[in-house]
C-alpha cells in the first residue's frame, strides 16, 4: 500500500499538469472516471471530483486472491473516501465503520506549491523521477486522450492531464492492472457527491 501511494505521488508531480494549478490533484477542473481492476485484486474504482480535485470522491469494490503455500483466500474491500480541502470522511461498508477528520497534509501542500514556481515543481518531479530509477516513455493515445506514458517502481502508467487512465504491473510480487472504462472529462457533478453518508457513526480522527 505504501508503495502504490508513493507512486501516485510520483506519477501527479512530474504528470503535466502538476505546476498549472496550484494546490491541484488533476488539471482538469471536474470529471469522473471509472476503473476495471484486475490481475491479483478484482473489482472497479470510480472517483467524482470539482475544482481540480479539491472536491473528490472515490468509492472502491475489489475482490483480493491470495495464493500461499498450496491455501488461496480472499478478502473484500468496499469503501467511501469523500474530501473536501483538508477535511476527509471515510466509510468502510464492509464492517460498517466510519472515520471523519482534518488532515495537516493539505495544507503543508498547498504552502510547498504555493512557495515553488512552475519550473522548481517540474525540477522536484523529475528529480524524484530519477531518483527512483523511473523514466518518461513518451506519449500514447489512449480513450482519445493523448496521454504520457511513464514507467516507475515497476508500474507502466499512461496520465492524461494528472489523471491515470491506465496503469499496469507488478506491486510487492501482486500483479495489478487499473484500465479506466469511462472517463467525463470537465463534466457538471452534483454536490451532493460530496456530501457525506448519515446512517453511519464516524469517529474523530486527525492526521
Amino acid at each position: 500500500m505504501k508503495k502504490s501511494t508513493l507512486i501516485l505521488v510520483i506519477l501527479f508531480m512530474v504528470s503535466a499538469g502538476f505546476a498549472q494549478q496550484k494546490n491541484a490533484r488533476y488539471a482538469v477542473k471536474s470529471g469522473y472516471i471509472k476503473y476495471d481492476i484486475t490481475g491479483n485484486t478484482k473489482g472497479t474504482r470510480e472517483i467524482w471530483w470539482d475544482n481540480y480535485g479539491d472536491l473528490s470522491r472515490t468509492e472502491v469494490n475489489t475482490v483480493t486472491t491470495t495464493r500461499f503455500l498450496g491455501t488461496t483466500s480472499e478478502s473484500k474491500t468496499h469503501t467511501l473516501n469523500i474530501m473536501k480541502g483538508d477535511h476527509f470522511w471515510s466509510v468502510n461498508y464492509l464492517n460498517n465503520t466510519a472515520q471523519k477528520g482534518t488532515s495537516s497534509l493539505y495544507e503543508e501542500t498547498l504552502e510547498i506549491s504555493e512557495s515553488m514556481t512552475e519550473a522548481e515543481a517540474e525540477k522536484l518531479g523529475e528529480d524524484i523521477l530519477a531518483s527512483l530509477g523511473g523514466e518518461r516513455l513518451g506519449t500514447e493515445s489512449f480513450l482519445g486522450k493523448s496521454c504520457e506514458v511513464i514507467s516507475v517502481l515497476g508500474m507502466k502508467s499512461w496520465i492524461y492531464k494528472g489523471v491515470l487512465l491506465k496503469s499496469e504491473g507488478n506491486l510487492l510480487g501482486f500483479k495489478t492492472n487499473e484500465v479506466a472504462v469511462k472517463f467525463d472529462e470537465n463534466e457538471t457533478i452534483s454536490a451532493s457527491k460530496f456530501i457525506a453518508p448519515t446512517n453511519v457513526t464516524y469517529t474523530e480522527i486527525n492526521y
